[in-house]
């Protein structure tokens, strides 16, 4: 049985709002599933970074909605050094 959740209501610009929808998009999560990971960590902990072989197609995805033009050649080898500079500063899973 699903733990109950309680709502927590969030006011954000619109802005924001994008910058939020954005990132959910690029990582292939739920807005809300962002807000709650970025919510529940600790202080010092690193960004949410997402592991498995629809990640890199995905970011390529968003990063050529987001680039207003540049081609796939141009995007992936700067998409795949984000996405390795990421894991690499990424904290431990059991820190």
């Amino acid at each position: 049985m699903p733990e109950l959740r309680t709502v927590i209501k969030l006011s954000v610009t619109d802005a924001e709002r994008e910058t939020l929808d954005r990132t959910a998009y690029a990582l292939g999560i739920a807005r809300s599933e962002l807000i709650r990971a970025r919510a529940m960590q600790e202080p010092r902990q690193g960004v949410l970074v997402p592991k498995g072989l629809s990640v890199y197609p995905a970011a390529v995805e968003a990063a050529a909605k987001a680039s207003g033009g540049l081609s796939r050649v141009q995007l992936e080898p700067i998409v795949a050094a984000v996405i390795l500079s990421l894991h690499a500063n990424a904290p431990a899973a059991d820190a």
